[in-house]
């Protein structure tokens, strides 16, 4: 483009330092407009203008505000698809409600006045999925009148991307439809409503307020009392009728705003049956989601699924928002599901202390969410950096919010790490968009066992296939990718190495226990990581809890108490048949975790995946007999060279039920017990993440 206007001084090029979106870039445009300039004509596009469109919209302007043409509507290849854009909506420029709440003024078409910029200028913010040509229309029509020319003067270029283009912005939802939907799911209208009312009703609401604001005074009185009575609309119920009569309108005749009306009118009911059902106390008769929706601007012309299963599907995999700078410092960005405190295990505690030693290494770290993120109480950075390892952590790390932000601030020489599937597709769009290679992906699971076989376990086992480099949580998780060639490990064995590492998960520091502590405990007493919910399934409650059982009927643990540990849920007790029941105890810190572990003889934790899960480990070094199960690559021998604190036996009922009965028999062994406690597995995140190891992260990262 420099090259193009060379010095033409009739030309200015301003580059942004780096992507804001077409709303933003506008708002620069229109502020660089030269102080003596009597007349704005906005041209971003690729649409063809006719030769005489300035010289008739300057001829027609007269004492309006703003003028603006019909338009022929044509493809991409030049082929007619309609003779004018009105084709299928009444046009309307003289109705400020029916503007403000469907814009029919496109920016292509349009000429203003240079005033109308003090008081367009500067735009609304940009929570909201705005549109430049809908705010300057407004501001116009609020200062007075709006002129229209009723015939082309440009052809409109429809492409299939464009971000509302004619077909959408003149769309009218069919009678059937409407009555289809009434079909759908209940919570999913609601929902819909509730959407609604964030995106398009508070994003009205804006607009409205700050025009009045801004023009008030110098509105005609029809004008304001028309915008003052709709900024009433979610106080008082005269405006929410006349929302609901204006809708009846349009389904008379060829429609004006498209049904817009009735989308705010469910928007506003559902607010008002949002105040209506909220109580003091909690209610199980009526609730009503209040949440803001995570995104106010969802992406024109996006397509999403309708049915709630896929759309939780596509939303999860769905980019996040980048806004590119040239100026921006790269970062190395540690992608993340959440920040949920209630689900904070020790999978958790490796992403975050990853991230910690890659900032004590000199890197420019952020740890970025990838779902939605709803309220944190005031304290959960303290409360996160209260986990071994993590003290200071968000001191040396950056935290982005990634679906809650407008656009995430990353240059082109931005990394990404990867430490689930769904956020491994996060980061291979991330690098697409920036021109980027490959990721380092954190893999702490088979991911594909962590669910059933269907969508989610197919969309993980994809993930493998993106392009990364792969850092393992054990070897023995590692060498299962290379028994089965996934991932890195989907060439030769050999390419795998060099494109991998492994490290061992820091165990939670347990004091070692005395053989005298050991000897005196009465009664003993037993622990089973117990994890009934759905996503633990991994863990095999039902199999422990009925391998368990089967160990009482043959006679073990007569006399001992019973505990379970691990559920989200609170305390309760669980029957094993005959008089006996195991209590599960509600979650715990970290620290207190510790101490419960040293007060157990012998624990029983199940993991039907490669990855030796840290919990029998944990109970094994706290001197606890750990009963857990084989599977594939984890064998006894593999386990035994751990620690001889763990029993292992076949992930069947009788296989762990003699296992346990294994365990019980020798746990009056204090001194073998004391000397299983001396773990060969890491105890400090420093030691997990080493100096040499992370310098092959380095190397990884930086290419």
């Amino acid at each position: 483009m420099r090259a193009a206007v060379a010095d033409d001084p009739r030309f200015l090029v301003s580059r942004s330092p780096g992507r804001v979106g077409f709303y933003r870039n506008f708002e620069r445009a229109l502020e660089l407009a030269p102080p003596d300039a009597r007349y704005v004509a906005m041209a971003d596009q690729d649409d063809a203008w006719y030769p005489e469109k300035l010289a008739t919209l300057l001829r027609e302007i007269g004492d309006a505000q703003l003028v603006y043409s019909d338009a022929r509507v044509i493809d991409r290849r030049g082929r007619l698809i309609s003779d004018t854009y009105w084709s299928r909506r009444r046009n309307n420029h003289s109705d400020l409600l029916s503007l403000l709440v469907a814009n029919a003024v496109t920016g292509a078409a349009s000429l203003f006045r240079a005033e109308v910029l003090e008081d367009a200028l500067p735009f609304p913010p940009a929570q909201f999925a705005h549109f430049h040509d809908h705010w300057v229309a407004l501001t116009a029509l609020a200062r007075g009148d709006i002129a229209f020319v009723d015939r082309p003067l440009y052809d409109y270029v429809q492409h299939g991307q464009a971000a509302l283009g004619h077909a959408a912005a003149t769309r009218m939802p069919r009678l059937r439809s409407r009555l289809g939907a009434l079909r759908r799911d209940r919570r999913e209208r609601v929902r819909m409503w509730r959407l609604h009312y964030f995106v398009d009703g508070c994003r009205l609401l804006q607009y409205a307020t700050i025009l009045d604001m801004r023009c008030g005074p110098r509105m005609t009185r029809t004008k304001r009392r028309s915008l003052r009575r709709f900024l009433r609309v979610d106080r008082r119920a005269s405006p929410l009728v006349r929302l609901a009569l204006r809708g009846l309108r349009e389904l008379v005749g060829r429609p004006q705003t498209l049904g817009a009306e009735w989308m705010l009118f469910r928007a506003f009911a559902w607010r008002r049956l949002l105040a209506a059902s909220a109580r003091n106390r909690p209610s199980g008769r009526l609730r009503m989601d209040a949440v803001p929706p995570p995104a106010l601007d969802p992406q024109p012309g996006r397509r999403v699924p309708r049915d709630p299963a896929a759309r939780t599907v596509a939303e999860k995999i769905a980019p996040l928002t980048l806004a590119v700078r040239d100026d921006a410092p790269p970062r190395v960005n540690v992608l993340i599901p959440t920040m949920e405190l209630e689900h904070f295990f020790g999978g958790y505690i490796a992403k975050l202390n990853l991230a910690r030693r890659l900032a004590e290494r000199g890197a420019r770290v952020r740890i970025v969410t990838v779902d939605p993120v709803g309220p944190l109480p005031r304290d959960w950075r303290r409360r996160l950096e209260s986990y071994a390892g993590l003290a200071g952590l968000f001191d040396r790390v950056e935290v982005g919010f990634g679906r809650e932000s407008q656009g995430l601030e990353v240059s082109r020489s931005d990394r990404f790490v990867a430490t689930t599937w769904w956020t491994a597709h996060g980061a291979r769009h991330a690098l697409e968009a920036l021109g980027g290679s490959r990721f380092l992906y954190l893999i702490q699971e088979y991911e594909p066992f962590t669910f059933p076989m269907g969508t989610f376990a197919a969309l993980a086992r994809e993930s493998y296939r993106f392009p990364h480099v792969a850092l393992f949580s054990s070897e023995l998780l590692r060498d299962y990718f290379r028994r089965h060639q996934i991932g890195v490990y989907a060439g030769d064995a050999a390419a795998g190495d060099r494109e991998s590492a492994a490290f061992e998960n820091a165990l939670t520091p347990i004091d070692p226990p005395a053989a005298a502590e050991l000897a005196g405990r009465r009664p003993r007493q037993l622990l089973l990581y117990a994890r009934p919910e759905s996503h633990a399934a991994r863990n095999m409650y039902e199999l422990g809890v009925l391998a368990l059982s089967r160990a009482l009927e043959q006679g073990a643990f007569d006399g001992w108490s019973l505990h379970g540990i691990g559920t989200v849920g609170p305390g309760r007790r669980v029957d094993l048949g005959g008089d006996a029941e195991l209590r599960l105890l509600p979650r715990s810190g970290q620290a207190d975790y510790a101490s419960l572990l040293r007060q157990h003889d012998v624990g029983l934790a199940l993991m039907y995946t490669p990855h030796p899960s840290l919990v029998p480990l944990e109970m094994a070094s706290a001197g606890m007999l750990a009963v857990t199960n084989s599977f594939e690559n984890k064998t006894a021998a593999a386990l035994g060279e751990i620690s001889s604190n763990l029993i292992v036996g076949e992930p069947t009922i009788e296989g762990v039920a003699g296992a346990l009965c294994e365990a019980e028999a020798a746990s009056e062994d204090v001194e073998r017990r004391v000397r299983g406690a001396a773990v060969r597995w890491s105890r400090d995140w420093d030691e997990s993440f080493d100096d040499r190891l992370l310098d092959r992260l380095s190397s990884f990262l930086e290419t």
